[in-house]
């Protein structure tokens, strides 16, 4: 059984910005797959933040990402 501490724990966990998360998954090559991980190696950090780094910095500058 929870203890009262454990419940007002996980309800501020809840109210913080931490618990408003998703995921998006994307489906590609392992050769793709692999050239993002390199990617992201270089900058020090995870295939999954060079990413989102990567598809918010289009958004901010008007990067159509159809273009290559």
């Amino acid at each position: 059984m929870r203890t009262e501490a454990q419940k007002r724990a996980e309800d501020k966990y809840r109210k913080s910005d931490k618990f408003n998360r998703t995921i998006i998954g994307s489906n590609m090559t392992k050769s793709e797959a692999e050239k993002i991980r390199e990617a992201a190696a270089k900058f020090e950090t995870t295939p999954s933040k060079f990413m989102l780094n990567a598809a918010l910095y289009c958004i901010k500058n008007d990067i159509d990402p159809r273009k290559e």
